[in-house]
């Protein structure tokens, strides 16, 4: 299933038009949510590419456009889409009234995250963990090991015992954010594991987690996020997360389901070899600066710095803004919510009340209030 899922999506990318795909010379990472209606019957339904993200912005803009996030933002759009088509879309379905309204994902339909690379933050610390040695063989010591000592973490426990060292095989960029939310930069940070971490990157300080961390989010919260709660009252699950080119299974399983308080019904995860045609290469040294986003039933567009490519200081904002910002897709969810109001009083019933739209917002921030109870300094924009 993981090759079929990575083929289509590296099919789906070459087929789109060159705008928005990286100039020569630079390179980008591509992430998809890629439907299955039945054994080994899958389409793509979001896609995006990206690597970067700006300091600050506002609901105009869009400050996270890692691939990654930009997909699942693209993957709400798209159920936004089916659920305004009512009962002639083969995705979704109305729920009963005595279930609370709203709408659900139809009975055998499946939902797969698939990314060209392994996702920044936790999934990228790979650590090797190994028996202390014993007195009566002591570990010479060299050069060498002096080097690495601050790459080992040997801790103790309550009863006094020294549990085994850990060594750091390789680090991440993404900066950890101690417990008070501040950013800790100290060296022996960046090889800490299980904690929240920011993007990585050279700039500004953002407030944008990493997409491990956000990934991590959408599994035990459910990949319609607290916006579209309202439509959707319970959640969507992820069945899979495929992930390309170099990636350890256990770093993978301990960032995105290992650190979550708990998960129903937890993704299976895989590992494919990287054919994605626009990886980083030693050809190819510097990010592209753009990203390009497909949404399928709804269109496509090419963005720069979170907004829609050619935008200017003098252009309006409502014209540069992409449909996966914070305000375009309240302004959807509005609407589908009024529509849907509508015709259920044309028809003498109730899509969904104002209380029950109110509960679902409540039950989602009482469940992501319990989530981020979990990790210590997690940001208020996510």
């Amino acid at each position: 299933m993981a090759e079929s899922i990575h083929d289509l999506a590296i099919s789906h990318y070459t087929s789109l038009p060159r705008k928005g795909k990286p100039a020569p010379g630079t390179w980008t990472n591509m992430a998809a949510v890629v439907m299955g209606t039945g054994d080994q019957e899958f389409s793509v339904v979001a896609m995006a590419t990206g690597t970067k993200c700006v300091a600050r912005g506002d609901s105009y803009t869009v400050t996270d456009s890692h691939a990654e996030v930009l997909a699942l933002r693209l993957f709400r759009l798209f159920m936004l889409d089916q659920v305004s088509q009512g009962t002639k879309s083969g995705v979704v379905e109305k729920r009963e009234e005595e279930d609370g309204g709203g709408f659900r994902v139809r009975e055998g339909v499946r939902f797969h995250f698939y990314t060209s690379c392994v996702p920044c933050g936790d999934a990228t610390i790979v650590v090797e963990q190994h028996e202390e040695t014993t007195k009566e063989e002591p570990e010479r010591e060299t050069e060498k090991t002096k080097d690495n000592d601050e790459n080992k973490n040997a801790t103790q426990d309550d009863s006094g015992e020294r549990s085994p060292k850990r060594r750091c095989l390789t680090r991440t960029g993404a900066r950890c954010i101690s417990e008070l939310g501040q950013q800790s930069l100290t060296d022996r940070n960046w090889a800490l594991t299980g904690v929240i971490r920011t993007k990585p990157g050279r700039g500004p300080p953002t407030l944008s987690l990493s997409c491990s961390d956000k990934i991590m989010k959408r599994v035990s919260l459910g990949l319609q996020g607290g916006l579209l709660f309202s439509v959707f009252p319970s959640p969507i699950p992820l069945s899979s997360v495929t992930v390309g080119g170099e990636c350890e299974m256990g770093s993978l399983q301990r960032a995105l389901l290992d650190r979550a308080p708990s998960i129903p019904n937890p993704p299976s995860l895989y590992i494919v070899p990287d054919t994605f045609p626009d990886s980083k290469t030693p050809s190819t040294p510097r990010p592209s600066p753009t990203s390009l986003l497909w949404c399928r039933g709804v269109g496509s567009w090419c963005a720069v710095k979170g907004r829609i490519q050619g935008a200017t200081g003098k252009t309006s904002p409502a014209k540069t803004t992409l449909p996966v910002s914070r305000r375009s897709l309240y302004k959807r969810v509005c609407e589908v919510l009024d529509r849907h109001r509508k015709e259920g009083e044309e028809e003498e019933g109730s899509f969904m009340s104002e209380y029950q739209q109110l509960r679902g917002c409540t039950l989602y921030a009482a469940a992501k209030k319990s989530f981020t109870a979990n990790f210590q300094g997690w940001t208020r924009k996510t």
